[in-house]
Formats: structure tokens, sequence, C-alpha cells
């Protein structure tokens, strides 16, 4: 084809802002939450279960989980 470009297969972050769903797990879900805050971590407008996880947004605007909810081995 005249003047077709490769495309790159990665994918741009701002069409699709969410690629996977991460969810860290922690003994204590407020001292997670301020160790993350303190990366850069802003705690979301909704919160479902408080109690079981809390939903953050990493500095790039993607969501992530933490949870109390550790499986065991």
């Amino acid at each position: 084809m005249i003047g077709a470009r490769p495309r790159s297969n990665m994918v741009d972050a701002v069409l699709v802002p969410k690629q996977l769903h991460l969810e860290l797990a922690v003994t204590d879900l407020d001292d997670g939450e301020q160790a993350a805050m303190a990366l850069g971590a802003k705690l979301a407008g909704v919160q479902p279960s408080p109690d079981r996880w809390r939903v953050l947004i990493d500095p790039a605007g993607h969501p992530f989980c933490l949870s109390n909810q550790i499986p065991e081995p």
C-alpha cells in the first residue's frame, strides 16, 4: 500500500485506561492505603466494601485495589 505505516502492537493507555485488574493483598487496609497514597495513589470516590478492600487510583489514572482477603497458601 502506498503511504501505509507500520502500527505499534502496544495499546495506547489513553484509549484503554485499564488493561488489567490489580488487587494487592495487605494485612492492614489502613496501613496499605497510607503506603499507597505516600507513593502517589489517590483514594477512589466510590468504596463498595471498605472493610474488605479499598479502591485507589495510581498517578497515571489506573484503578487498583488493596484487599485484606488473603488466600491461604
